[in-house]
Formats: C-alpha cells, sequence, structure tokens
C-alpha cells in the first residue's frame, strides 16, 4: 500500500492544529502525506488583527506563511488554489486549475462575518473584522476619519459614530481597540474623544454572555 493521503481544506486554527498533529505519524508503517489547500498563501492571525485595526501592531505580525509553515513538515505540501467543488463519492476536490484526489478530507474553512440582509447603504459602510482584507479596510477607514478631524476645526466636532453588531469576545475587543486607537489622538488634544460614540448591538442581555461574571463586571 502507498502513503495514505489526507488533504486539509483551509488553513485555519484548526487546519493548522490538524496538519501539526498529522505530520508526527509520517514514520508509522506505510505512514501518510498531507496536502494543505488554501486562497490565501497566509493564515490570518484573527486575535492579532484587533490590534491591527487600532494600529498597535504591525501587519506582517498579523500573518503566517502558508507555504513557509509546510516547509517545515517532510509530508506536507501547500497549494494555493480555490476549491470549486467537492465529489465525495470519488474523492476528488475540483480546483480553480485542476482535480485533486484524497483518501481523507478534512474540511476546515474558518469562520466569516456573518453580513445580514441591509439597505445597499449601509452595506457599503460596514465590514468585518476576521479576514485581513477586512482588518486593514477598517484600519484605513479610521486613519481616514482622524485626517479629515486633524484638518478641518469643524469635522473634529461632528459626533462620530461606530455600531458593532455582536458583543461576544471580538465585539468587545474591538470596541477596545477602536476607544483605544481614538484615545492616543485625544491625549496629545489632536481630538476630542467626546465626540465618539461606540455602541455594541448584542441579542443577549449583557455583553460576553456565557463568561464568568467577574469578567463582564470589570468590562462594563
Amino acid at each position: 500500500m502507498g502513503l495514505h493521503h489526507v488533504v486539509i481544506l483551509g488553513g485555519s486554527y484548526g487546519g493548522i492544529a490538524a496538519m501539526r498533529r498529522l505530520s508526527k505519524y509520517q514514520n508509522i508503517k506505510d505512514g501518510i502525506k498531507i496536502t494543505l489547500i488554501d486562497q490565501h498563501p497566509y493564515h490570518f492571525l484573527q486575535t492579532e488583527g484587533y490590534e491591527l485595526i487600532s494600529n498597535t501592531t504591525g501587519f506582517d505580525e498579523t500573518i503566517v506563511s502558508l507555504p513557509a509553515l509546510c516547509a517545515n513538515y517532510a509530508n506536507v505540501t501547500f497549494y494555493h488554489r480555490t476549491v470549486r467543488s467537492i465529489d465525495p463519492t470519488k474523492k476528488v476536490i475540483l480546483l480553480n486549475d485542476g482535480n485533486q484526489q484524497y483518501d481523507t478530507l478534512i474540511i476546515a474553512l474558518g469562520s466569516v462575518t456573518k453580513r445580514f440582509e441591509c439597505d445597499e447603504n449601509v452595506y457599503n459602510y460596514s465590514s468585518g473584522a476576521k479576514s485581513l482584507r477586512g482588518a486593514l479596510k477598517l484600519n484605513q477607514f479610521f486613519q481616514d476619519e482622524l485626517y479629515k478631524r486633524l484638518e478641518s476645526d469643524k469635522k473634529a466636532k461632528e459626533n462620530f459614530n461606530i455600531i458593532i453588531g455582536g458583543a461576544g469576545l471580538s465585539g468587545v475587543e474591538i470596541a477596545a481597540g477602536m476607544q483605544h486607537y481614538f484615545n492616543r489622538y485625544y491625549r496629545s488634544n489632536a481630538l476630542s474623544c467626546a465626540t465618539l460614540h461606540i455602541h455594541l448591538i448584542a441579542s443577549r442581555e449583557t455583553i460576553l454572555h456565557g463568561m464568568h461574571p467577574s469578567i463582564i463586571k470589570k468590562c462594563h
């Protein structure tokens, strides 16, 4: 028998964890080979993305090169490809430039921000933070807004409202990061933080629902 071929779709936290765990079995009888496929050549460190939004960390510290990571494992190959469809009966994955067969398939595509149906104007003024593109978009947006307020006294006195849909760990951390971002300029008297209003919208009666009461109380 040949090597057992495991294909992992998605270089997410789960996909990378599975790749690392399975790579240890290369010396077992018959062994396995692993192929990691992702539409991006990098893994986005979402937990660091909030700091990217608030401009407290650099772009290079929020990503991990998947080709470089996989190169550290003798039985792992990385493909920068887009998945079109999967045929589980034939155990074949249709990619943007061909097919990929597998013996075992692991799907670990990660998560994306849920975009509710809304007015086109609202959609264009909203953004998610679970992707590198989304985090960079928010970072640029805040820098543009700060620039407008630095250039214009009238603009600096206008209310700046930020609405965050969701008050879980991500929502609260993003809100804290945004406040920190503006506080840095407030201390230098360049802006007035009195004009900044951050609104967390939650479906629960409190933020961070499900966490320890002491944590919830402190975050309030």
